[in-house]
């Protein structure tokens, strides 16, 4: 084979040998050519007259669609589109495959657009793929189409009776996709504000690619939305948004979710919500514990006793209360005077202990009955080295969230939602945070700026007080439960939201 290069008048410049059989030839960069082979396609240095060492193992190529960098006449870092039998294969100048797109039916034609997004048609429809690898499709055909050129939402093409057509295109999703890639967050800002990309695929696609928070403020459906702001709970303004969703769906699945990411979080307020919400009345009583509301413990020992007439709950929170005489009283309510008896006497009660001791007696002689000689009663006695065993009395109520570290507010940490945002504002901020500087506020204040209420049936009843104090913080801590009755968890208040305008914390 010889391959003659002429000049524009036709005549021959230069003849070159291919060192192997080739059967086609397309165009390469500047003083090149790619010659396909069977199996292969090589870039042919036309100046040295040799390969220039760049090939690619891609069979069946039946075109050939360079992407030039912007301003130049030459490539230097583009991308190469071979359309062929299989499909796309996308590969960078020096020939190494990036990724290839199947396909089903058979690809007729692609060109490259202004922002390097590669637009292609089949039988029945326009596609695209990007840089990176993502690929859809733009719209459905009537009838099969030749494209020749694609600028903004247009995209030019010739159809099979040779005419010329115009054919309009929605670039909003792969505009959307590109500038995610290019971190572009201005552009994405600017699109999830103003456009319509309501839908499941979006929703997916930014979850693979690691933006949770960008889906939130797409989705409606409140059982996704809480999803994902439990996905990107590493920020507290994410976790208000899963407990307003969790308000609206009422789900004991989604209230227990929650509880797990905000205690993870260390954000006490929403762990108790969560707790209440769902009646899980043992990590109640251990969260009041290791908190050192001993207030709250008490009326969770109450609400055992009284209206859950919870033996095992009774018991546990009088242990973790050390209330020795609740639990002398209950061992003795259930049958076990013995367990009482040592109880009372190895805490010191000794008119408990006394009591108990006299009613062992008089059960005893009953057994016995008119027996001439009754054998004296056996009760069990205090260990010698015995120890006081009480849970620590707190120093300190843990009433606020735990610390947390301040971060830099990441580009999609805005709310975008906020109308007093202006577009050179949020172009401001959006540079504030590509240059990782971060937001300075104020250390954070956590919860506790309201105290949990009662319903108003608790309020009347004499076994609870609640307090406040109008016009400063209120101890929420010391809200909960008492009474007589479990309260209507409708009726207490919702958390504080701990989220702030100027950062996030994490």
């Amino acid at each position: 084979n010889v391959i003659h290069i002429k000049d524009i008048a036709n005549e021959i410049k230069k003849k070159i040998t291919p060192p192997m059989a080739v059967e086609n030839i397309f165009q390469g960069a500047v003083d090149t050519l790619l010659l396909k082979s069977d199996d292969r396609i090589i870039l042919y240095d036309t100046v040295q007259e040799k390969p220039s060492g760049f090939e690619a193992k891609v069979c069946g190529v039946k075109s050939v669609v360079w992407c030039y960098s912007t301003g130049k006449g030459y490539m230097t870092s583009g991308l190469v589109a071979f359309i062929c039998h299989i499909g796309v294969v996308v590969a960078t100048h020096k020939l190494e495959i990036l990724f290839t797109v199947a396909e089903t039916m058979k690809v007729k034609s692609g060109v490259w657009d202004d922002a390097g997004t590669f637009i292609y048609s089949t039988l029945s429809h326009i596609k695209y793929i990007l840089p990176n690898g993502d690929h859809g499709i733009v719209r459905t055909l009537d009838r099969p189409i030749y494209i020749t050129a694609a600028k903004g939402n247009k995209v030019y093409c010739i159809d099979r009776q040779g005419k010329n057509r115009a054919v309009t295109i929605d670039t909003t999703e792969y505009t959307f996709k590109r500038a995610l890639a290019n971190k572009k967050f201005d552009e994405v800002l600017k699109m999830v504000k103003n456009s319509n990309l309501i839908g499941q695929s979006i929703i997916g696609y930014l979850q693979r690619q690691g933006f949770p928070e960008v889906a939130l403020h797409f989705v409606k459906d409140e059982k996704t939305k809480f999803n994902l702001a439990l996905e990107c709970s590493n920020y507290s303004h994410n976790i208000d948004i899963a407990l307003k969703s969790a308000k609206v769906l009422d789900d004991k699945e989604c209230w227990t979710k929650l509880g797990h990411a905000a205690l993870r979080q260390g954000n006490t307020q929403v762990v108790e919500k969560a707790y209440q919400q769902t009646l899980d009345f043992e990590r109640l009583s251990f969260f009041y514990t290791i908190t050192g509301n001993r207030k709250n413990l008490t009326r969770m020992l109450d609400i055992a006793t009284h209206k859950r007439k919870d033996i095992n709950a009774r018991f546990c929170n009088a242990l973790l209360l050390g209330n020795v005489e609740d639990r002398v009283h209950l061992l003795e309510e259930q049958g076990q005077f013995q367990l009482a008896y040592i109880t009372a006497v190895t805490h010191g009660l000794d008119e408990l202990a006394q009591t108990i001791r006299e009613r062992l007696q008089k059960e005893h002689e009953k057994e016995y009955g008119s027996a001439e000689q009754i054998p004296p009663l056996v009760l069990p006695t205090p260990h010698p080295a015995a120890k006081l065993l009480l849970p620590p009395i707190p120093f300190v109520k843990v009433d606020r969230s735990w610390p947390t570290t301040r971060v830099a507010r990441g580009p999609f940490d805005l709310s975008i939602s906020d109308s007093t945002d202006t577009k050179s504002t949020i172009t401001q901020k959006i540079e504030a945070c590509a240059q990782n500087e971060e937001v300075e506020e104020a250390p954070p204040t956590g919860w506790g700026e309201d105290e949990l209420r009662l319903s108003e049936e608790e309020k009347n009843t004499g076994d609870t007080e609640v307090t406040t104090q109008e016009g400063a913080e209120a101890d929420l801590g010391d809200g909960g439960w008492g009474g007589d009755d479990i309260p209507d968890l409708d009726t207490l208040e919702e958390p504080v939201s701990t989220s702030k305008k100027g950062s996030y914390v994490t």
